[in-house]
């Protein structure tokens, strides 16, 4: 019996099956598929799926997904005390894996060196005392990544600024300091030189105030709203100090007192290298007594600051020659010149800007 051949139209079929597989393969081998990173939890996570796409060789094209880089990034801390937020001008500026941290500094913390912090306010200020438990709050600022070894340490931002959001969900700024409203606080930056840091700030204990830089944040790159909310722009990371002080200054002499705090007129005097002595004054009245108040103390006259205040005020001190010293005070929006006046009204040799925050 003779074999039947193949009628053409079988093998231009079976060709046709062929030319179809081989395009499949090359289909499945060559273009590049786009994997989404698996989210922590799901099964095998990203690593394990990222090594699924080599095997398979597969060509991972976008990771991130195809929006992630137009995304500026917000990184948020949040316990019952502070609300913080932090998002960078330039997105990537700080890793991905980068975790917020904020910690309250005070004299009980054991991984920091609280008085070396406060030391450098005061002497930065030109006086001791004039920052306080009670008028200062100190926070460490930081962004956290393990490295290679395992080891936690800080990273800044690799360029731009970052805006930070503060928010005291406990009143802190209002009801402890005393501020009226947020944008009476004093914000000051606290890093360290180089040669006193560790990996961490919190490691820095062996520090001093001269370790200590006190970088006042101001201007654009500050901002408030209502009592107990800050914004900072900045482009490093580190201890912040969060204060309500009523400053003096005369020519060259600086001093800050705590908001709602007290000075010695004696102590003014001396500070503002004025020359004069509290034995030779008759009397010393402020224009408005429930902003600030005046008392004579044994031989000296105590000014209290009793709350914040916009307005012009003036500190009249009478001298028993005759003279007149007549302050006038105004607070952190306005700056206050001091002129010294003899009884005649001619102005003596002298000012000085008293800005109460």
């Amino acid at each position: 019996m003779k074999k039947s051949k193949p009628s053409k139209r079988m093998a231009t079929l079976g060709r046709n099956i062929v030319a179809i597989v081989v395009a499949f393969m090359m289909v499945f081998y060559q273009t590049p598929v786009t994997y989404a990173l698996a989210q922590p939890g799901d099964n095998g996570g990203a690593a394990e799926q990222h090594a699924r796409n080599l095997d398979f060789g597969v060509a991972v094209t976008d990771l991130a997904g195809p929006d992630q880089a137009d995304t500026q990034q917000t990184y948020a801390y949040e316990d019952d005390a502070v609300k913080v937020t932090a998002t960078p001008e330039v997105p990537g500026a700080i890793p991905d894996a980068a975790e917020l941290s904020v910690t309250p500094i005070t004299a009980d913390s054991a991984q920091y060196n609280y008085k070396a912090y406060m030391d450098a306010l005061n002497q930065n200020a030109g006086a001791e005392g004039a920052y306080t438990a009670e008028n200062t709050l100190l926070y460490d600022v930081a962004f956290l990544v393990a490295d290679e070894s395992g080891k936690t340490v800080e990273v800044q931002p690799a360029e731009g600024a970052v805006n930070v959001n503060f928010e005291f969900k406990q009143n802190q700024l209002s009801e402890e300091m005393g501020a009226a409203k947020a944008e009476e606080v004093e914000v000051n930056h606290l890093p360290l030189v180089d040669t006193a840091k560790a990996d961490t700030t919190y490691e820095s204990t062996e520090i001093a105030a001269e370790d200590v830089i006190v970088d006042k944040i101001d201007g654009e790159n500050l901002s408030a709203e209502g009592q107990n909310a800050i914004q900072v722009k900045t482009d490093s990371f580190s201890v912040y100090a969060f204060s309500y002080t009523v400053d003096f200054a005369y020519g060259d002499y600086a001093y800050s007192i705590a908001g709602e705090s007290d000075i010695m007129l004696s102590e003014l005097f001396g500070i503002l290298n004025i020359d004069e002595t509290v034995a030779n004054v008759k009397n010393v009245t402020f224009s408005n007594s429930e902003l600030v108040s005046v008392e004579q103390v044994e031989g000296d006259w105590n000014l209290t600051s009793l709350k914040p205040f916009t307005s012009e005020e003036m500190l009249t001190v009478e001298m028993v020659s005759g003279a007149t010293y007549v302050i006038n005070v105004t607070d952190a929006q306005n700056s206050g010149v001091i002129d010294f006046y003899e009884s005649d009204g001619t102005t003596l040799d002298g000012s000085a800007i008293v800005d109460a925050k």
